[in-house]
C-alpha cells in the first residue's frame, strides 16, 4: 500500500525550469494516487520591496573580462539570493501546514534550507552542477571562482534524500566531484508532452519551394545562435527560413529570418512552430539538457546540435540528427546543407527520433516516477 504523502514543491521559474514546473503541476493534477502536491515558484509571494532590495545582486558587472572569468562572482551572487529568497518561502509556508516530503529544484533552491532539509525527507531535482560550470570556464586559471557555489551544491547533495538528475552527466558528477553515493542519485529526464504535440501531418500546409529550420534558445549567444544566423544567412537564405524563438533582441532584419519573442511552452504558437519546422537546430556551447531538443525529437524533427556530452544523451549522431564540435561553423552548413538537400532524411531521422522521445522522454511516465519518491520517503 502506497503511502499518501504531502509534499511541499519549489520550484526556478526561469526559461526551461519553468516548463518543467508546469510539467509536474499537470501531471499531478490528474494524478489519482493518494496524496497531493503544493507548488509554487521560488518567488511566489516575494514581495516587491524585497525582489527591489535583491534584483542588483542578480546584475552582471560591466567588464566583459571579468564576466568571462567568473570574476564577479555573479553566478554565486544570483544563486544565493535565490537561495534566500526560496527560504523565505519556505518559512511561510511550513509554518502554516505539515508536509511529510520536500522537492526542491534546483539544487540552488536548497541553499539555505539545511535546517528544513533535516527534518523533512526533500528530493532534490537537478539539470547541471557548478563543477560541470567550472570546467567549461575559458580560461581554466580561475575555475577556483566557482568553489562558493560548489561548497554549497555539496552540503545540498549530502542533506537531500533523493537526488534526480536530468542526465547522467549530471549524475556523474554528483558522484564524482561531490562524492555522493551513485545509489541517492537517479537519472529522470524532464521530458515531453507527448499528447500536445500531436498533429495530424496531412493539416499541415509546408511550403515546398523552402526549408522551415527552427531554432529556440533564450540565452541567444551561448546556445549558438549566432553560429546558426551567421551559417545561414552566408549560405541558406535562398532557399529556407529561420524561425529564431529568444528572449534576447536580434539586429536582423532579412525577409527570410522570422523572428519571435515572448513564445511560451505548450501555447498554439509554439505547436504551430513546431508543426511547421522541417528541422531544429540549436548549436549549443553549454547545457544541462535542455527540453527544446526533447519537444523537437517528440514533433519528428532531425536535430543539429553540438556534440557535448550531454547531447550525445539525446541526439544520436547520424541516426537522428547530426552532433558538430561547438563553434565550428564549416561543419554546422555541411550538416545544413545535407538536410536541407535531402528531405526523405529529414522524415527518417525525425521519425527515429520521435521513436525514442517516446520511450525515454514521455513526461508522464517520468513524472510518476517522481511520484513514486514522494511515496517511499512518506512511508513513517
Amino acid at each position: 500500500m502506497n503511502a499518501k504523502y504531502e509534499a511541499l514543491s519549489i520550484t526556478s521559474q526561469f526559461l526551461g525550469h519553468r516548463t518543467y514546473g508546469q510539467l509536474l503541476r499537470d501531471y499531478f493534477k490528474n494524478t489519482n494516487l493518494p496524496g497531493s502536491v503544493d507548488f509554487h515558484w521560488f518567488m511566489d509571494e516575494c514581495k516587491n520591496l524585497q525582489w527591489l532590495l535583491t534584483r542588483p545582486f542578480y546584475r552582471k558587472l560591466p567588464n566583459s573580462w571579468l564576466q568571462q572569468r567568473n570574476l564577479d562572482f555573479q553566478y554565486f551572487r544570483s544563486e544565493l539570493i535565490s537561495a534566500y529568497i526560496t527560504k523565505s518561502l519556505l518559512r511561510r509556508k511550513l509554518s502554516q501546514k505539515s508536509y511529510t516530503v520536500m522537492h526542491l529544484h534546483t539544487q540552488v533552491m536548497a541553499f539555505l534550507a539545511l535546517e528544513y532539509m533535516k527534518i523533512i525527507p526533500t528530493v532534490v531535482s537537478i539539470d547541471y552542477t557548478a563543477a560541470l560550470k567550472a570546467q567549461e570556464i575559458i580560461d581554466n586559471r580561475f575555475q577556483w571562482t566557482y568553489q562558493p557555489n560548489i561548497v554549497m551544491e555539496q552540503k545540498v547533495f549530502l542533506a537531500a534524500s533523493r537526488i534526480i538528475s536530468w542526465s547522467e552527466l549530471a549524475k556523474k558528477s554528483v558522484v564524482e566531484d561531490y562524492g555522493i553515493s551513485a545509489d541517492k542519485v537517479i537519472v529522470i529526464p524532464p521530458g515531453v508532452n507527448l499528447n500536445a504535440l500531436k498533429y495530424d501531418e496531412n493539416s499541415i500546409k509546408k511550403n515546398d519551394d523552402t526549408c522551415n529550420i527552427l531554432f529556440i534558445g533564450g540565452d541567444f549567444i551561448r546556445k549558438g545562435g549566432e553560429d546558426l544566423l551567421s551559417v545561414f544567412l552566408e549560405n541558406f537564405a535562398d532557399v529556407a527560413t529561420l524561425h529564431v524563438v529568444t528572449n534576447k533582441p536580434i539586429n536582423c532584419h532579412h525577409h527570410r529570418v522570422r523572428i519571435y519573442h515572448n513564445i511560451k511552452a505548450y501555447t498554439p504558437e509554439w505547436k504551430r512552430l513546431y508543426q511547421q519546422a522541417d528541422m531544429f537546430v540549436m548549436p549549443t556551447y553549454s547545457e544541462g539538457l535542455p527540453q527544446v531538443f526533447m519537444e523537437a525529437m517528440a514533433a519528428g524533427l532531425p536535430i543539429i546540435s553540438t556534440n557535448l556530452p550531454q547531447m550525445q544523451e539525446v541526439v544520436s549522431d547520424s541516426i537522428t540528427g547530426f552532433l558538430v564540435p561547438p563553434g565550428n561553423r564549416d561543419q554546422l552548413a555541411n550538416k545544413l546543407k545535407t538536410l536541407i538537400n535531402h528531405p526523405t532524411l529529414r522524415t527518417e531521422m525525425g521519425m527515429k527520433g520521435k521513436h525514442i522521445a517516446q520511450l525515454k522522454f514521455d513526461a508522464h511516465k517520468n513524472c510518476s516516477q517522481i511520484e513514486n519518491i514522494f511515496h517511499e520517503l512518506s512511508v513513517v
